[in-house]
């Protein structure tokens, strides 16, 4: 296999390992926000779902009872914040695949690096 084909195919996996995450997670986003949607229109209560909603519908009832404890109280407080405050949706449609994206694109920048590499 030549390094034109290792590139190729490095190019290849993008979407999959890029494109299909986001879609997944922008999908599930777009899920909860209907998901609130209906359930707003037959109760006329708009139910707010937190990070720590979706990691108790992923993980079960052992993510109800978690307390962050790194030792350090303010940023303890932080975490306690992002868990119970922040909206689900917001973490599925634009934080996940924002990391997800970076990351991964940094690993593939490497990758590519190391097979362009003269030898």
């Amino acid at each position: 296999m030549t390094r034109h084909d290792v590139g190729e195919w490095i190019g290849a996996s993008v979407g999959i390992v890029i494109v299909l995450p986001v879609l997944g997670t922008v999908g599930f986003g777009i899920l909860t926000i209907l998901f609130q949607c209906l359930k707003w229109l037959k109760l006329d209560v708009w139910e707010a779902l937190s990070l720590r909603d979706g990691f108790i519908w992923w993980f079960g009832q052992t993510a109800r009872e978690y307390i962050p404890q790194t030792g350090f109280i303010g940023f303890d407080r932080i975490l306690l914040w992002v868990l119970d405050s922040s909206p689900l949706a917001v973490w599925l449609i634009v934080i996940c695949p924002m990391v997800w994206v970076s990351v991964v694109g940094l690993f593939y920048n490497w990758l590519l690096k190391v097979v362009d590499r003269p030898k």
